[in-house]
């Protein structure tokens, strides 16, 4: 009887570790998490600062890029930054087509925020500046207010350039 008991328990045993350890090793292995780079301004110089968070991975383009825009609307963590984007701005819908993205926000984005010190080209600049620096994938961004170029002062639209992340 001792012996069929010693062997029990090793089985257990055996069993209790295997159970622990593949999930750990799933979890390591499949890498839940992806960091990311989310630029804010610092508020005493205004210079942008890159705050780093880990975002669950996705595997869409799209919903990557959702989630971004979306932590930056939730703002800095670290309490010396201020917001990039008003509090109050939705993300309205995410496309991407052969390389382009088109990046619809509300027009909350338009308001004059006292939280916010970036004008509002500055803000639209930070955003784009954040995307293409976390996607490289993406070719062309299209930033839109309401799925619209913003007023007719920007009737031909912004051009944001990956060479003035370098």
């Amino acid at each position: 009887m001792s012996l069929e008991n010693k062997n029990l328990r090793i089985i257990l045993g055996a069993l209790f570790i295997l159970l622990f350890l593949v999930p750990m090793t799933l979890h390591v292995v499949t890498k839940p998490w992806r960091a990311h780079v989310l630029f804010f301004p610092e508020m005493s110089t205004g210079r942008l600062v890159g705050e780093r968070r880990f975002l669950p991975r996705r595997t869409e383009l799209t919903s990557r890029i959702e989630l971004y825009v979306q932590e930056l609307v939730l703002g800095p963590s670290n309490p010396l930054l201020t917001r990039v984007v008003p509090r109050d701005v939705l993300l309205h819908s995410v496309i991407e087509r052969q390389g382009s993205v088109y990046v619809s926000l509300s027009r909350e984005i338009l308001e004059f925020q006292p939280d916010v010190p970036l004008s509002f080209e500055q803000t639209l600049q930070t955003v784009a500046n954040g995307v293409l620096f976390n996607f490289p994938e993406v070719r062309n961004l299209y930033l839109l207010v309401e799925g619209q170029v913003p007023g007719e002062k920007y009737g031909e639209g912004f051009v944001f350039d990956k060479k003035l992340l370098k």
